[in-house]
């Protein structure tokens, strides 16, 4: 079994057991503290992902460190996870179920990237835009890159609408490269 389908049937069973009991809110909430912890602890993180610390040290600390946080099924899953030695897929399955809580909810989600922060009313139109496209709300983060030069990028689930002056500059240096290679 590669990660990739251990991740997904894990997070299908949380998502699954998490509409099952209505609780669907609370454990997406749960999740989104757990990533959030993950992603700026890098000590957490390390210690998630350590195949060196026992399963009954790692028991301990997520018990003194969420038993009294999160909903008794958010607790549940990340002791099940350890005790089968599969926390170290943690992020992975917590980007599923995120998958499919939107997917569920009818939400689409959408990355703006450029150069400078965006004007308010900018980002309300491209919203704006992407619900009338694919019928569904949108949740639009936007990112910042100097790289680009200008322009922008829109990454909508799978597809990239690239409009950076960095990517079209690129172009055309291939074009031109095999402009002289001919």
């Amino acid at each position: 079994m590669n990660d990739s389908s251990i991740a997904v049937r894990y997070a299908k069973a949380l998502y699954a057991s998490a509409r099952e009991f209505k609780l669907t809110e609370q454990v997406l909430a749960d999740l989104k503290y757990i990533d959030k912890l993950i992603q700026e602890t890098p000590e957490f993180s390390e210690f998630i992902q350590s195949p060196v610390v026992q399963v009954s040290d790692k028991l301990s600390i997520l018990n003194d460190i969420f038993k009294n946080h999160c909903e008794e099924l958010s607790f549940r899953f990340l002791e099940l996870i350890t005790r089968n030695k599969r926390e170290s897929y943690l992020p992975a399955m917590i980007r599923k179920f995120f998958y499919l809580y939107r997917k569920d909810q009818g939400i689409i989600s959408a990355k703006l990237t450029t150069v400078t922060k965006s004007q308010t009313d900018s980002l309300e139109k491209i919203k704006i835009l992407l619900k009338q496209k694919y019928n569904a709300e949108v949740e639009l983060e936007e990112l910042n890159d100097q790289d680009l030069i200008g322009g922008f990028v829109l990454r909508v689930d799978d597809e990239q609408l690239d409009l950076s002056i960095a990517s079209q500059l690129k172009k055309i240096r291939r074009e031109l490269d095999q402009t002289i290679i001919q």
